[in-house]
């Protein structure tokens, strides 16, 4: 007994009462094991609502889960077929595995992850570039398949990797880089693109158009041109056209229906068209006596161990350097549709999401279904996430509910789609792509009545580059004007010229000001405030705009460079910088340069309200110094003082 009291002396209680310890061990190890919980909770989002969960919100999620199958199954097969150009099976897998992944670690409850128009459209077009790049002996036709596999594969691994990468380093804020303008641009061309890239489908010019293989978005238009109108097939033409003026009006009665009966929000128009044509096509035998063109046999891998592999197999890994920018701007363009669909959604039901765990969250998914060859890549739909949201789902168990459904058709159902026409699906991604155009004048509209024509421009380049010549160039040109627009308006320093208020005996700025404000109040000072810290990005602009200052006062934004002078020359300068807290090497430098040169043309220079740290560091630079100590002061008007002007006003 002794013996054991020896090993926990040091956790008992020094009393021989054997009462419970006093040290507090046991709160500290609670709060441990709290703090572990909410740890796992970050980490594993889905533990939060699993564990929140009740048999009410089960309801919702299976109608939800259901509802949503219904869209999904025809999209996936319809963005895998005609926008990636590989088999129904890839659209398909991407539509359940990645989900079920996703519900586990995505943060948002409501996000529906799985093929996307854009992701598909960039996936077709690599395929696109490689079938250009190959001699004009090879067969297309006999390489294709495994070609697509492999570039599928290895394009869903790197983009699975770049996303996890910027959630691990917690840059889930690029999807701010681009405007709503830009954004827009590449919205509304994509839309244009899907159109380009359908119409062939649509009027059954497969023959003439792999005879003729058009690369860019303006050959595809051109071909368009020469054969749209000659070389057509009448009976694909009839059926496409209205297929696509079925689903319109379809679309229509369901909006004006809902207004009374909310379940009519639940039909499947896609899939009931779907069922239709394909019923149709069987039983009137549209392949054989109009050669209309159909899906044909889908070979689906039947689960054994070869059913997952490697993704790093040697015939992926050619493909990797030719494939990484598509990943790139892939991961890019995924992350933007997923962020926005989350971001409405959480705003909606009323719950947080993280960006850092959302990259993560799609990144790790497609890692996954990367072993899985072949599969496209996922990432979140707006239009399918606006569905499980008006179905009632509550939680990701609607994800898991509409992946099972998607895993049984495509195990036991897809030898129904034999006789799917392709100028059916076609016509889906038309009415996906008008979807995407809807918007487009409206927000032109409202551009033009803010007289925002900066922006109306920016839209229309977006639109032009992507539709004249291939969608990646498109989001590199929206990038890059992105990054412009937000370097242009960082570089120009926030400076305001101050005035002396003749009623509240104050100095404030003049463009922000009343009448009363006195912009100069004695010929030859100039009182300007700088109204942010100074950095690399916005000082070097600095100097230009003192200059115009100096030339025309408080409205030089309103003066064109080549006015006459509007104010006498500057013999004072006083820098009101109350507002600025901090400053790098490059600002220290270039307002060191400032005041040499000021000083060397007889301008005195007061600094007042100077912080702490810009004070430190203008020491260090040397800048004080040259300055002198009379000429730093406490305020504007102990400034004015100095100057000897104003007297009368208190500091």
């Amino acid at each position: 007994m002794a013996h054991s009291e020896g090993l926990l002396g040091a956790s008992r209680s020094p009393s021989s009462s054997g009462c419970a310890p006093t040290d507090g061990s046991d709160d500290d190890t609670g709060a441990r094991w709290r703090q572990r919980v909410q740890r796992a909770k970050y980490y594993i989002p889905s533990i939060s609502w699993m564990s929140q969960y009740t048999v009410s919100d089960l309801g919702g999620d299976v109608v939800a889960g259901l509802t949503v199958s219904s869209v999904l199954i025809p999209q996936s097969i319809s963005y895998a077929a005609s926008l990636g150009r590989l088999s129904p099976v890839a659209g398909l897998f991407s539509g359940c595995f990645p989900s079920i992944i996703y519900a586990f670690l995505g943060t948002s409850r409501q996000l529906n992850v799985g093929p996307t128009a854009a992701v598909s459209l960039l996936v077709g077009q690599a395929l696109t570039d490689i079938r250009q790049s190959l001699p004009p002996d090879a067969d297309w036709e006999k390489e294709q398949h495994g070609i697509g596999i492999a570039v599928a594969t290895i394009i869903t691994l790197q983009a699975g990797v770049i996303a996890s990468a910027l959630g691990l380093l917690r840059l889930g804020f690029i999807d701010v880089v681009l405007s709503k303008a830009v954004l827009r641009g590449f919205i509304s061309a994509l839309g244009a693109v899907i159109i380009i890239e359908q119409l062939p489908a649509l009027l059954g010019l497969w023959a003439t158009e792999r005879v003729v293989r058009p690369g860019t978005n303006y050959e595809k238009i051109e071909f368009l041109w020469n054969h749209a109108f000659t070389s057509y097939h009448a009976q694909t033409t009839i059926i496409g056209f209205s297929t696509l003026a079925s689903l319109v009006v379809l679309r229509r009665l369901k909006v004006v229906g809902a207004r009374r009966f909310r379940w009519i929000r639940q039909v499947p128009e896609i899939l009931a068209v779907v069922i239709v044509s394909t019923y149709l096509s069987w039983r009137y035998s549209w392949a054989e006596r109009h050669d209309v063109a159909t899906l044909g046999a889908v070979e689906v891998p039947a689960p054994s161990l070869d059913f997952f592999q490697h993704p790093m197999q040697r015939e992926n890994i050619k493909y990797l350097r030719t494939t990484t920018s598509y990943a790139l701007l892939i991961c890019f363009v995924g992350f933007l549709d997923s962020i926005a669909a989350a971001k409405q959604s959480a705003s909606r039901f009323r719950h947080s999401i993280s960006p850092n765990r959302e990259l993560v969250a799609l990144g790790v998914a497609n890692l996954a279904i990367s072993c899985i060859p072949g599969t496209i890549t996922a990432f979140g739909s707006t239009s399918r996430t606006r569905v499980n949201g008006d179905a009632g789902g509550k939680t990701q168990f609607s994800s898991l509910v509409s992946a099972a459904v998607v895993l049984l058709v495509t195990f036991f159902m897809t030898p129904l789609l034999y006789h799917l026409p392709k100028c059916v699906l076609a016509s889906i991604m038309c009415l996906v792509a008008c979807n995407l155009l809807e918007d487009t004048p409206k927000d032109l509209a409202f551009y033009i009545r803010l007289e925002s024509y900066m922006d109306v421009v920016l839209l229309s380049l977006t639109f032009l580059f992507s539709v004249i010549w291939r969608i990646q160039e498109g989001i590199m040109v929206s990038i890059v004007l992105s990054l412009l627009l937000v370097i242009r308006k960082s570089s120009k320093p926030r400076i305001s010229v101050m005035g002396h208020s003749r009623t509240s005996d104050r100095w404030e700025a003049v463009e922000d000001a009343d009448s009363d404000v006195e912009e100069e109040p004695t010929s030859g000072i100039l009182v300007v405030r700088i109204r942010e810290n100074l950095h690399f990005a916005n000082s070097a602009q600095l100097r230009e705009r003192l200059r115009r200052i100096e030339l025309f006062g408080a409205k030089h934004r309103q003066r064109h460079p080549s006015d006459a002078r509007g104010r006498l020359h500057t013999e004072v300068i006083v820098f009101d910088m109350i507002a600025m807290n901090n400053l790098d090497a490059s600002a220290v430098q270039i307002l060191d340069e400032i005041i040499h040169e000021y000083t060397r043309q007889s301008v005195r220079i007061y600094l007042a309200n100077l912080n702490h740290k810009p004070f430190k560091k203008l020491s260090r630079g040397g800048a004080l110094e040259r300055l002198g100590g009379e000429y730093v002061v406490s305020s504007v008007e102990e400034a004015m003082r100095a100057v000897g002007h104003h007297s009368g006003f208190s500091s």
